[in-house]
């Protein structure tokens, strides 16, 4: 690979990780802040936030390690001689699937409230619980299929496995696709008349689906590319070569969907505002503080 283009993936990638970092970090600060005053809705954005956090720290990890698949190895028309690490490479496509899962479980929950308000508020806690549980075992499952025919190419077909893995994802962002569309119609209805407080439940719900419609849409962006991409060249592999440079342009797409969610999530929702606020209000102070001391 050109010393360029090295460079710059390098700078790109080092640069999401750092945010992925630090953006999802602050998420999950403010929501553990405000858990007590949270939507049941707002842990399973809390599930996502620890998934995109810990994508973030696995890209950190395997840029420390030089094992960034296409970055710093170049790979084999078997797709069997990557010198990188089996298990950060098992542990990104945990931590991956369970970010677009979560979307998915989260699409399908903002769409019973859209559509079905008054049913949605007699939801049992264990729904979310069975929803968060059911993310990371299909994550579980993708990574140990995954690492299943790294260890055992003999025994485990590596086209079928890969093949599986991307029909599992393909099936969740259809699952969004859906939701989308399904969310865009209902929101497009006017607020139904109930007393006053239920009438206001149900227009925050319909406030969160708006941003949660949003943050969804820049998933698709970022990941639709990415799937096909990774779908073409598994069952394809004599096209690798020639691909390289757009299947990292892909790998810094997916990587960018945990980069936005924290971004949205401060642009839309007023508890990170505040959180924001009161964070430069400190540090002014703060700052206030050592220019006075500075002076005595």
């Amino acid at each position: 690979m050109y010393s360029t283009v090295f460079v710059l993936f390098c700078v790109l990638l080092s640069t999401e990780a750092i945010f992925i970092c630090i953006g999802n970090a602050f998420t999950i600060f403010v929501f553990w802040h405000k858990r007590l005053c949270l939507q049941r809705t707002c842990y399973l954005l809390l599930n996502l936030t620890v998934a995109d956090l810990l994508v973030g720290v696995m890209l950190l990890i395997s840029l420390a390690t030089r094992s960034v698949p296409f970055l710093f190895t170049e790979p084999d028309y078997d797709m069997n001689t990557y010198h990188y690490s089996f298990l950060f490479s098992s542990l990104t496509i945990l931590f991956s699937w369970c970010s677009v899962f979560s979307l998915a479980v989260i699409s399908v929950e903002r769409v019973y409230a859209v559509l079905c308000p008054l049913r949605h508020r007699t939801l049992n806690n264990r729904v979310y619980v069975g929803g968060i549980v059911l993310v990371w075992v299909a994550g579980i499952f993708a990574a140990v299929l995954f690492m299943l025919r790294l260890v055992f190419p003999a025994v485990v077909d590596i086209r079928l496995s890969i093949i599986l893995i991307n029909l599992t994802l393909l099936f969740s962002l259809s699952i969004i696709c859906v939701s989308y569309l399904l969310m865009r119609i209902g929101l497009s209805r006017g607020v139904p008349i109930f007393d006053s407080q239920v009438r206001r439940n149900i227009v925050r719900n319909i406030k969160l689906s708006k941003t949660l419609l949003i943050i969804i849409s820049l998933s698709l962006i970022c990941w639709l590319p990415a799937v096909l991409l990774y779908t073409v060249i598994y069952v394809c592999p004599n096209c690798i070569l020639e691909v390289v440079k757009v299947m990292l342009t892909a790998t810094v797409l997916h990587h960018a969907n945990s980069v936005i969610n924290p971004i949205v999530y401060t642009y839309r929702m007023s508890m990170f505002k505040e959180a924001l606020r009161t964070l430069f209000r400190a540090r002014g102070h703060v700052e206030n503080v050592q220019v006075q001391l500075a002076e005595f």
